[in-house]
């Protein structure tokens, strides 16, 4: 972490907690500055990324968000988040930003907030096929995919499916 004041790392009954306070989307402070880094060589197989959040939603307030990120860095990443708006309550925001230039997002209201014992927000990516799909699942039930996904293009496809992906 680039800031641990803002950032905490919790380790109990075999679970890692993450909590970060700062950082934001917007202008100079788009940084990632206390996301949690893993490098690994993401050029062969298919995998997916998760990230659980358990429940109850505490998402109250508009721009709480808990999400599952990928990428090489803060220009180039495709990130899938549970967030609380006003318009939609809770919703699922699926977004991908290449070069800077972010994608038109991709958003699905999640009904029945109040069951939700655990939340999994995944991105499932064919590194074949250049392609990141965001998908969930509720309470361990079948996973659902959220739109179509994303087809990364050749010249930055290295930034996400290369063998230093973050």
């Amino acid at each position: 972490s680039e800031n641990p004041a803002h950032g905490q790392l919790h380790t109990a009954n075999q679970k890692l907690a993450v909590t970060s306070s700062l950082g934001s989307k917007r202008g100079a402070i788009n940084r990632q500055i206390n996301a949690l880094s893993v490098w690994f060589n993401a050029d062969h197989e298919a995998y997916y990324t998760l990230a659980r959040v358990e429940g109850p939603l505490p998402h109250t307030r508009v721009g709480e968000e808990s999400c599952v990120w990928l990428g090489s860095d803060k220009d180039n990443y495709a990130k899938l988040r549970i967030t609380y708006d006003e318009s939609f309550a809770h919703a699922f925001l699926f977004m991908m930003e290449s070069d800077g230039v972010p994608s038109p997002p991709t958003l699905l209201k999640l009904d029945g907030v109040d069951s939700v014992r655990t939340l999994d927000l995944f991105l499932l990516v064919t590194p074949a096929a250049r392609t990141i799909v965001p998908a969930f699942s509720v309470n361990g039930n079948a996973r659902q995919s959220i739109g179509e996904g994303v087809f990364v293009k050749e010249r930055v496809s290295g930034l996400f499916f290369g063998p230093r992906i973050n």
